[in-house]
């Protein structure tokens, strides 16, 4: 049974390298891969009894579980773009190899020195799901990935305690105590219990990534034209009322013909960024051509006017760096409003004839369909 448990920590070891060479986007297939091999290599010298020694075996494996186990926990920190810390694995992994090695050279004792090995490993663990305990709240995938974590670690206390009266002291006698055999056999029930549970939140997480590619601009990172569909889509609700916002960028042609494609697109993700800092938690934000932008807001149009008014301001008030030249980048702003079962597109031309009005009557202004609002300042505005 050892063999078998050491087979299956082996293969999905090799099966999360082999995702973590394709999926480069997510690096915590790495750290999980590395921890099962760790924990695998550990129980294979257990289980062969190399080395013979049982002072150099224990201190190795212990050190391999360890690392397994920080490994896991890593991973688990890695995948929401968190971490436990270089002072925790230091201090974890430090602390866990002083005490076995008390316990192995000065008070000899097998039975503490296997409750420091299995509580630690379950601590570590559990320590990783409780820092991100929001998983248990999230999606499919976040709610998977938490409780495996959670009941792998939780197994290790009753299980230690309930076989804690195995154990006799001596060399060899580790692999023929009860603690040995349910050590392996729960390994063999629960490791590939896990196992799957893992793979299918790498396979969650991959699907998500492809989707996320798909409907990403690469340059900017906002949404493409596809991307505002699908979202347009995930929101849509009867009877409330959007607006269309679109957005070109002034003259932006000149800008790559004197200063070459490089700097426009260096260009394109400062204003790109400049954008998302000013749009709200709710709206939809994309680029939809070279030059042009799209938003897609919940609210009447003098809130759209408003917020478009406040990209306006917020692009031509800082010239952007770009190297040694320094550039000043307006944008031309149209809009129009749609209900969620009228034709999204539609809306989108409509706004874009606004926006060619802007351009015709003399750029970095905001024009929309609709009668003017009393009141309203004047100032980039135009209808």
């Amino acid at each position: 049974m050892g063999y078998f448990v050491v087979s299956v920590f082996g293969t999905a070891a090799v099966a999360f390298a082999i995702l973590s060479r394709y999926a480069t986007d997510l690096r915590y297939f790495r750290y999980l891969a590395f921890g099962l091999l760790s924990c695998g290599t550990g129980f294979l010298l257990q289980t062969a009894g190399i080395p013979a020694n049982v002072a150099a075996n224990s201190l190795i494996a212990t050190a391999l579980y360890l690392t397994g186990a920080l490994s896991v926990a890593e991973a688990v920190q890695r995948r929401s773009t968190g971490t436990m810390g270089r002072i925790f694995h230091a201090a974890v992994f430090a602390l866990a190899l002083l005490a076995t090695s008390y316990f192995l050279f000065i008070d000899r004792n097998l039975l503490a020195r296997t409750y420091i090995l299995n509580f630690g490993f379950g601590f570590v663990l559990l320590a990783a799901v409780w820092k991100e305990k929001q998983l248990a709240q999230g999606s499919g995938a976040d709610r998977l990935l938490f409780w495996t974590i959670a009941i792998i670690g939780l197994h290790f206390f009753p299980r230690t305690l309930f076989t804690a009266g195995s154990f006799s002291v001596g060399p060899g006698e580790h692999t023929t105590t009860a603690f040995w055999i349910t050590l392996q056999y729960t390994l063999a029930i629960i490791l590939n219990a896990g196992v799957l549970a893992l793979l299918g939140v790498a396979g969650a997480d991959i699907f998500t990534t492809i989707a996320r590619d798909r409907d990403t601009d690469v340059l900017t990172g906002l949404l493409n034209r596809r991307g505002i569909e699908t979202a347009i889509r995930s929101v849509s609700e009867n009877g409330v009322t959007r607006a269309v916002i679109v957005a070109d960028l002034d003259s932006f042609k000149a800008i790559n013909d004197r200063f070459g494609h490089a700097v426009g697109d260096e260009v394109l993700q400062v204003v790109a960024g400049r954008l998302a800092k000013v749009s709200r938690k709710k709206d939809l934000l994309g680029r939809i051509g070279g030059e042009e932008f799209v938003f897609v807001i919940e609210g009447n149009l003098e809130e759209a006017i408003s917020l478009a008014e406040r990209f306006r301001t917020t692009l031509a008030a800082e010239p952007i760096q770009t190297g040694s030249t320094s550039l000043t980048v307006t944008a031309s702003f149209g809009i129009s409003l749609f209900f969620s079962n009228d034709d999204f597109w539609k809306a989108v031309k409509a706004a874009d004839t606004e926006l060619y009005t802007a351009k015709r009557e003399g750029k970095n202004m905001v024009a929309w369909s609709g009668p003017r609002l009393t009141g309203q300042s004047a100032v980039g505005f135009k209808h």
